[in-house]
């Protein structure tokens, strides 16, 4: 009898603790189910270098030889997808986007837990955020990706809509592709966790010299997570403690880069998703 009123003490206890989702309440997925949402993205594009004021791309010839070869850049991003109904969307950094000119591939989650890599030859149509650190491609239903990855996508459900940053006591979860790493012989993106260290705050980009809004996170990005979706962890608050779950309560926005100063002081930079969720409702709207 006396176990008996001690579970229900805990019970009485317990039963007010509620939980504390980001400022809409998305419903939670698994981080296992986000992951196979995120692939990498591999594209090249034309070295180039400007000498008064024109930008010219560089390229090598053989001694003897008539023919040039353009020199080119590889760039890597992690881009995810979204979806919204039955259109199907990948998202990245628009910085990351500019540079999938040639070659682009995207590595996802294959069959038995290894990657598998789709070339896709014809050029992306990305359209770029006006204002912040977004593009989006929409995958076509002609297109090879579509029918294998569209079950793979994030609902755009999961995509806050307002403008806002996560509380700082939330936990938040990145997950993506540092240093191109999770993407050898088995896929396995990587996932690290942070804290909001700002709220929304105007940044000037390094890529287009224009002001854009970002929330800052504690700890800095590393080359490769740039594109990668930013989730809120989904989190039970017990007393005054915030205790995080297994679960996540939505794509809160995507990382941006990296700031930095000569004394070693990094912060990361995130873009809001809700520039997310902007120029998806734009490109599907009639």
């Amino acid at each position: 009898m006396k176990i008996s009123y001690l579970i229900l003490l805990l019970l009485i206890v317990i039963a007010p603790a509620g939980r504390v989702h980001a400022e809409e309440n998305y419903a939670a997925i698994t981080g296992e189910r986000a992951s196979k949402s995120v692939g990498l993205l591999v594209g090249q594009i034309p070295k180039t270098q400007v000498e008064a004021g024109v930008t010219y791309e560089i390229g090598i010839r053989a001694v003897g030889s008539i023919d040039f070869r353009l020199v080119y850049d590889t760039v890597s991003g992690t881009g995810f997808l979204v979806r919204d109904a039955e259109k199907l969307f990948l998202v990245t950094a628009s910085h990351v986007a500019r540079g999938m000119v040639y070659a682009v591939a995207l590595t996802v989650g294959g069959p038995n837990g290894g990657p598998k890599t789709y070339n896709i030859v014809a050029k992306l149509n990305w359209r770029h955020h006006l204002r912040e650190d977004v593009a989006i491609a929409r995958l076509e239903e002609s297109s090879p990706l579509y029918g294998e990855l569209l079950n793979n996508a994030l609902d755009i459900k999961m995509i806050l809509r307002e403008e806002g940053a996560p509380a700082p006591e939330l936990p938040l979860v990145v997950i993506g592709f540092p240093l191109n790493l999770g993407v050898k012989n088995k896929f396995s993106p990587l996932r690290r966790e942070t804290h909001a260290a700002s709220g929304i705050i105007d940044l000037t980009r390094p890529d287009t010299g224009q002001d854009a809004s970002f929330f800052m996170i504690q700890d800095p990005s590393i080359g490769g997570y740039s594109g990668a979706p930013v989730f809120a962890t989904e989190s039970y608050r017990f007393g005054n403690t915030l205790m995080p779950g297994l679960d996540l309560n939505g794509c809160v926005g995507l990382i941006h880069g990296t700031m930095s100063d000569e004394t070693g002081g990094k912060l990361g930079a995130v873009t809001p998703a809700s520039a997310i969720y902007e120029l998806i409702h734009a490109a599907i709207a009639p």
